[in-house]
């Protein structure tokens, strides 16, 4: 899904923690998760450092009609902990992750 690059540069204003899209060094591994038999790719990852960038990320995600999905650790059998195309948060070291 192509994303306005306006509305993107938008929500980074909004964000205490990292706004990680396709291309950037860290997407790869910000995306990654525990079962490799699912390789998805979200549109938007963003590292959230507190509960304003978790309510400006799952605002941006319905404005914008982007599947979520939450990431504990990756660690879900099924693949759950990413999608294809939308945004998913995840805990890690304390602090809430939105790829």
């Amino acid at each position: 899904m192509k994303l306005d690059p306006y509305k993107l540069e938008a929500l980074r204003t909004q964000l205490c923690g990292a706004l990680i899209l396709p291309g950037h060094a860290q997407y790869d591994a910000s995306r990654e998760i525990w079962n490799r038999c699912f390789d998805r790719r979200p549109s938007v990852i963003v590292r959230c450092t507190s509960a304003a960038d978790v309510i400006a990320a799952v605002r941006f995600a319905r404005e914008h009609n982007l599947e979520i999905a939450i990431k504990g650790g990756g660690h879900h059998a099924a693949g759950h902990a990413s999608t294809d195309g939308g945004s998913a948060a995840r805990k890690q070291r304390n602090r809430f992750d939105i790829n």
